[in-house]
């Protein structure tokens, strides 16, 4: 991961910005005419992105490491949602 960049496109008279967060490419205008605070705009929303994917890969991996922890997270979300007893001789296997 790299921090934004911000260009001016032929013509335009507002900033853009571009960067990069695991693999994905994120674009398009500060909205903004000057160039300190569409630097600004741009690493604000560099940071959102950056926070967002962090937050997608700990809900996607409960466990990060530990499929026991992971297992017991799962057990206890499909309580959570209420599945029926029966449910659980599928995991007494």
């Amino acid at each position: 991961m790299s921090g934004p960049s911000i260009y001016k496109r032929g013509g335009s008279d507002v900033w853009y910005y571009s960067f990069r967060v695991c693999g994905r490419r994120y674009q398009g205008t500060t909205g903004h005419r000057e160039e300190g605070q569409a630097r600004a705009e741009a690493q604000r929303l560099f940071e959102i992105a950056t926070q967002t994917d962090q937050l997608k890969e700990a809900l996607r991996d409960p466990g990060k490491g530990d499929p026991h922890a992971a297992f017991l997270q799962h057990i206890q979300d499909t309580r959570r949602i209420g599945r029926s007893p029966a449910t659980w001789g599928n995991y007494a296997r």
